[in-house]
Parts: structure tokens; C-alpha cells; sequence
């Protein structure tokens, strides 16, 4: 389960109990896998690829 459908979850739950209190779902991650779409989705951003080509002899190309 990611951070984003933990903290769903986590809220969910809260909300079972607690009806009328307001909620601020935050997913936090620990730096392992889905630190990097936490941090996207919190920020707005989206994903970039980024490919440097090479020579043969291992010069990037211009």
C-alpha cells in the first residue's frame, strides 16, 4: 500500500469515528519506494525522463 492510500485509509477511518471533525490528508513517505510520487503529488510536479546520449568513445553529444 502507498503513503497516498495509507493516509486515505488512516482519514477514512478517522472519519468513521469523528464525523463531523475537518481532516488535511497529507501522505508522507519514508525515502523508499514512492518517496518520488508522494513528493510529485504534494508539489504538483510531474514526472521528466532524462537521457544523455554518448559517442561511441563515451563524449556526450551537443
Amino acid at each position: 500500500m502507498n503513503a497516498e492510500c495509507t493516509a486515505n485509509a488512516i482519514t477514512k477511518g478517522f472519519k468513521s469515528v469523528f464525523p463531523d471533525a475537518q481532516y488535511l490528508c497529507l501522505p508522507i513517505a519514508d525515502g523508499g519506494e514512492g518517496t518520488v510520487d508522494v513528493l510529485i503529488g504534494v508539489a504538483g510536479g510531474e514526472y521528466r525522463s532524462v537521457i544523455e546520449q554518448c559517442e561511441e568513445d563515451g563524449y556526450k553529444l551537443n
